[in-house]
């Protein structure tokens, strides 16, 4: 089958400035036609309305986007979810992707692409972005959508800007399929989160973050410490003004950032321990 990627945005500026490219999946049945959302806010909106649809039948399977409550009406405008969605296509610092059936308009995939290449509150974090609310109609999953939409998101995420290297995203531990697709996408494991979300069942996940590199380091590295930064799956961070932070437990929190300066707590040792600059270290050698 075919499907349409197109970039949906509400606003004066509604047109995607994404370049339209093909991409086709030799691993399966379904051709992807990369397209952008050129019409005017009318589409934008009929669009949203139908990803409200599918998004709530994710959100009866016990998948969740951030909402655990089935609505009885997602797509009418004064519905909470309606409303969301409406505000991440209105937002110039954010991408929403969603992949549709050419030939009837019905949405089958979406994910928020979340950038700062247009915040001028967010120069320290425009090297990176990160991926939310990402799901699968439940009639399309385990069929390679989902990986391909990721893929289209991170060479959108090159286009959005040639200083975003990084790209971070996390999901419940339960989210099995997700994040084999993660995996097999080349995104690395750096930490767990305890009592990260529920579900319906209100029941507590753990929470799986994950990051990866898209492009090469386009920012020298500026600290002694950020040279030590060569195994992010084995040195976790952690932010000790964090209230929920125990590092004696082997799980880290640092939500959705990079480490930085202050200390880390070691998963294979289990050992909180301060960094040394590489002055100190050569001290250490020659004692």
């Amino acid at each position: 089958m075919d499907v349409s990627i197109v970039a949906v945005s509400i606003g004066p500026d509604s047109d995607s400035n994404l370049n339209a490219t093909i991409t086709t999946d030799s691993d399966s049945n379904l051709n992807f036609t990369i397209t952008t959302d050129s019409d005017s806010n009318l589409n934008a909106i009929i669009i949203l309305k139908k990803l409200c649809v599918v998004a709530n039948e994710v959100i009866k399977s016990g998948s969740g986007i951030g909402f655990t409550t089935p609505f009885n009406d997602p797509s009418s405008i004064t519905s909470d979810i309606y409303k969301f969605f409406h505000n991440v296509a209105s937002d110039p610092n954010k991408v929403l992707l969603v992949a549709s059936d050419p030939t009837t308009n019905q949405p089958l995939a979406s994910l928020t692409l979340t950038h700062n290449a247009l915040n001028p509150r967010g120069e320290a974090k425009r090297h990176r972005c990160s991926l939310t609310c990402f799901f699968v109609s439940p009639h399309f999953q385990s069929k390679g959508l989902g990986c391909l939409l990721l893929s289209h998101a991170e060479s959108s995420a090159r286009q959005i800007s040639p200083l975003i290297t990084y790209i971070t995203l996390d999901a419940r531990s339960t989210q099995k399929a997700a994040l084999s697709c993660y995996r097999r996408s080349g995104y690395t494991h750096w930490g767990t989160m305890p009592n990260y979300a529920t579900t319906r069942q209100d029941t507590i996940h753990d929470g799986i973050f994950l990051h990866k590199r898209i492009r090469d380091q386009t920012l020298p590295y500026t600290t002694n410490f950020t040279s030590h930064l060569t195994k992010p799956a084995v040195n976790i961070f952690w932010d000790p003004d964090f209230p929920t932070i125990d590092p004696s437990k082997e799980t880290l929190v640092f939500v959705h950032g990079f480490p930085d300066t202050r200390k880390t707590w070691n998963a294979m040792s289990g050992e909180n321990e301060e960094r040394m600059t590489d002055n100190e270290e050569a001290n250490d050698d020659n004692e």
